[in-house]
């Protein structure tokens, strides 16, 4: 599976701002996958566009969050649809 973001530049710099005045000091790409467990992986983002690699087990669904951490709390920004892998 590859999550892909493309982020405009106004967009880029509120994500930023927000991610500088909190403890994390850089945005990130959570990714969440459900299966008979909800799993998340938190990316850092070094750039306003990319994307990033992951395996999707088989009958397990998945979606993105775009945004940054604040006292052990996630706050995103962006979020995708949801990806499921069937078997």
């Amino acid at each position: 599976m590859r999550a892909i973001w493309n982020l405009s530049e106004e967009k880029w710099r509120q994500l930023s701002e927000r991610a500088e005045n909190s403890k994390s000091r850089e945005p990130f790409l959570r990714i969440y996958q459900a299966g008979e467990l909800l799993h998340t992986m938190d990316v850092p983002l070094k750039q306003k566009s990319g994307h990033f690699d992951y395996d999707l087990p088989p009958s397990t669904a998945s979606y993105f969050n775009v945004g940054y951490k604040e006292n052990n709390r996630f706050y995103g920004v962006l979020t995708s649809r949801t990806v499921m892998r069937q078997c």
